[in-house]
């Protein structure tokens, strides 16, 4: 079950992780929570009046900040993208900023547009697409091996993906069962979109 987070709640989450980004850079842990943040007009700010830094004690930024954010946002495995952004939070090679770009918190329109721009970017870069494949595999725990047909297939919209899968198979010499292969498939996807 996807979560479309509302415009306002997308802002607030975007300025808390942007408040522990700018803590990170001086401290390693800290202890800032909810009763340290005050939100004004969807803004958030830190309260200095009520906030003291220990250096000592306290958790790692990044693990702080996804504490704070189970507190607003809950925490249910069955909301996937959910789980996922909890999950990302934990992995060592993963940014605040990361968090902070993460599909969790983008608009429609953003969503829409990512696989196509991610896909651009990345042919700027040398040998990518074995770079991205070798990060998700050994960095991203849930990730796993993917089968992007079965996982069409057992899709409520497979009469719609399917055609776009079988059409598209040949153009791409195959999906790789990856990360890349579903980014590739979902810039397809975008594609048939638009030309229709």
């Amino acid at each position: 079950m996807a979560i479309l987070l509302w415009i306002n709640y997308r802002r607030i989450i975007r300025n808390i992780i942007r408040i522990f980004v700018e803590l990170g850079r001086y401290f390693e842990r800290c202890n800032l929570d909810l009763e340290h943040l005050i939100i004004v007009d969807n803004e958030v700010q830190r309260s200095f009046r009520n906030y003291i830094h220990r250096s000592l004690g306290g958790r790692l930024c990044k693990l702080q900040c996804k504490f704070v954010l189970e507190r607003i946002l809950g925490k249910d495995d069955r909301r996937k993208e959910l789980k996922h952004f909890y999950e990302m939070a934990q992995i060592q090679g993963v940014t605040l900023t990361d968090l902070w770009h993460h599909p969790l918190l983008m608009t429609c329109n953003e969503r829409y547009f990512f696989p196509y721009q991610a896909l651009i970017e990345l042919m700027c870069v040398g040998n990518w697409e074995t770079d991205y494949s070798n990060y998700t595999e050994n960095h991203i725990p849930s990730y796993g091996k993917r089968n992007i047909e079965t996982t069409i297939q057992n899709s409520k919209y497979a009469i719609a993906f399917e055609s776009v899968y079988h059409e598209t198979y040949q153009w791409e010499d195959g999906y790789q069962n990856n990360a890349v292969g579903e980014l590739t498939y979902s810039k397809n996807i975008v594609d048939r979109i638009d030309n229709a």
